[in-house]
Formats: structure tokens, C-alpha cells, sequence
């Protein structure tokens, strides 16, 4: 007897309180579309800088992208995983083994009956393996990924690290773009501060209305640009795949809270800097969805509280 409940976690609306003077300011936005080359320029100010940036996505590489995903329904993991079963089921009948499958909530319980146990134990396997499959295939497929919070709940979420190292090669342009207003161009703090800011500026949006998205609280990187939005999660993932373009050997984490999504990577930090600490790896914090405007190492108060009662996980990019 089996019987499968599958969580989801969702990285959910996160709003900062902002500090006076403090805020990351997107002044202007545009797109512009020629024969589906894309030609993006924002402007925005930050700690009394301000900032223009101008790039061009080509209609080949847009097309190479993955968009943003559908939003999770456990109703259409569990159908696929029932036709898994009952592929099993019919091979194990033909067989002179009885299979009974029956629906829960958010799993199935199956009763196996046959003539020796050696056969009921392997038809039971052959399910087990078939489920899991299953799941696997659809998550995969859809952009998901299994994953253990803080407390050891195991849940479902978008694949992160995926949209980033598909989305990295696209945003080659906007590396380049980010480099060019520099002022020391092979300075990679200098680089993720103007990234950050530049992230920050663009306006917050949770992605739960419907009208206004898919519904589905996240976009994936070229998305997000398109629409000149994003939630916490989205725009850490924009970061992420900024930083692998930047350099693809750089080892990038994003760190979950349970309402809140930020980056961590392993570059020195000065002792005002706040940083976590992983299998002997120190990973300084990079705070990306704003408005509030939060420098390289640092963070909101209450990401802070939440990182000092140790309310994270790690998942590698």
C-alpha cells in the first residue's frame, strides 16, 4: 500500500519596509520590437547615481529561452502519475495479479493480490517505480523541482537553478550592457552592485493576479524583462543568470526563506556584510527584489531576523 501526499511550497509575496532615501527608482522603461529583435532601455536612480542601460535581444535568441511556466497543479501531476499506474496495473493483470488503485486526496493507495509474494512484491516495486517516474517526468517538464525547507517539509517549487542556466546565454547581451557603464569593467562587486540596483528599480509584483500574469507567482528571467516586473523569487533568478554569464564557474546559491527569495555567493565580505555559512562555504547575501536599495551584503531587517533564526534553505544554482 502506497500512499503519496505531495506539498507545495510556494516563495510567496514579500514586501519590504523601505528606509527614507533608500529606494532603488526605475524613471523610465521601454521595448521596442523590430522584425522580434527586442530593444530594451531603462533608466534609474539608486543612492543618488543615476544609471541608463540599453541592450538588444535578438529574435534567435528569445527563441532559445524558456518562457515563464504553468502554475503548479497537483491535479495534473496526480493524472499523469494514475496513467503510470494503470500502465503497471494492466501489464501485472494480464499476468494473473490483481491490482486495485484507489484516488486520494492528493496520492493513491493500491492493494496488490496474486499468487506468490515474490510476484505481489515486484508488481508493488514496478508501482513504487512508477509513481515516482511519473513525478519526475512532470516536474521536470514543467519547470519544478522537489525541495526541503528549513523545518524538513519536502515540497514542490519552480526549478530555479533551471530557468537560470537555460535563460544565462540569452542575457550574454546584458552582461555586456552592464559592463559597458562600469567604471571599472572587470570589477565583479562593482557589476553585481549595478545589477542589483538596476533589479530593484524594476517594479515589484507578486504574479498572483491573473489579469496582470499567468497567476502562477513566478516569471522566468526573459519574461520578467518583457513585462518590467517581477516578485522575489523571479528577480533572484534574473540575478542568478546574470551572474553565470558574468562568469559560468561562479558558485551561486539561492537562499528560500519561507515567504522570501535572495542569492548567496561565495566572494569575501567586510565584517558589516551579512553572509551565511555552508558546508565550510561562506556565502555573502545579494537582496535583488527591492524597492528598497540594498548594496551587495546587505539585507532587509527582516530577511536578517530570518537568516539569524536560521528560517533558510539553500539550493544550489
Amino acid at each position: 500500500m502506497l500512499n503519496r501526499v505531495i506539498a507545495l511550497i510556494l516563495i510567496c509575496a514579500f514586501s519590504f519596509l523601505v528606509a527614507k532615501n533608500s529606494l532603488a527608482n526605475q524613471t523610465s522603461f521601454s521595448r521596442t520590437n523590430e522584425d522580434g529583435n527586442l530593444q530594451f532601455a531603462y533608466a534609474w536612480k539608486a543612492k543618488n547615481n543615476i544609471y541608463n542601460l540599453s541592450f538588444v535581444l535578438s529574435r534567435d535568441t528569445l527563441m532559445q529561452v524558456p518562457e515563464t511556466p504553468i502554475r503548479f497543479s497537483n491535479r495534473m501531476m496526480q493524472q499523469e502519475i494514475y496513467m503510470a499506474l494503470m500502465a503497471v496495473s494492466r501489464d501485472a493483470q494480464a499476468q494473473g495479479i490483481q491490482v486495485n488503485i484507489r484516488r486520494l486526496n492528493e496520492g493513491f493507495d493500491f492493494n496488490v493480490q496474486g499468487p506468490s509474494d515474490e510476484q505481489v512484491n515486484q508488481v508493488m516495486q514496478n508501482l513504487k517505480a512508477a509513481s515516482q517516474g511519473a513525478q519526475s517526468e512532470f516536474l521536470e517538464k514543467n519547470g519544478f523541482t522537489l525541495h526541503q525547507n528549513a523545518v524538513g517539509e519536502q515540497g514542490i517549487i519552480y526549478d530555479h537553478s533551471h530557468f537560470a542556466r537555460q535563460s544565462a546565454p540569452a542575457l550574454t547581451a546584458v552582461v555586456e550592457a552592464i559592463k559597458s557603464i562600469q567604471k571599472q569593467p572587470k570589477d565583479i562587486r562593482e557589476f553585481i552592485n549595478i545589477a542589483l540596483s538596476w533589479i530593484q528599480s524594476i517594479p515589484y509584483d507578486d504574479l498572483e493576479n491573473r489579469i496582470t500574469s499567468n497567476g502562477a507567482g513566478f516569471l522566468s528571467p526573459i519574461e520578467l524583462l518583457k513585462m518590467n516586473r517581477g516578485d522575489c523569487d523571479s528577480k533572484s533568478t534574473l540575478l542568478a543568470a546574470l551572474l553565470m554569464g558574468y562568469n559560468e564557474n561562479l558558485d551561486i546559491t539561492m537562499v528560500l526563506l519561507p515567504q522570501h527569495a535572495l542569492i548567496g555567493i561565495p566572494l569575501p565580505a567586510t565584517p558589516d556584510q551579512i553572509t551565511i555559512q555552508q558546508n565550510q562555504t561562506t556565502y555573502l547575501l545579494l537582496e535583488p527584489t527591492g524597492p528598497a536599495y540594498h548594496e551587495i551584503g546587505e539585507v532587509a531587517d527582516s530577511t536578517l531576523m530570518a537568516i539569524l533564526n536560521r528560517q533558510y534553505s539553500l539550493n544550489s544554482m
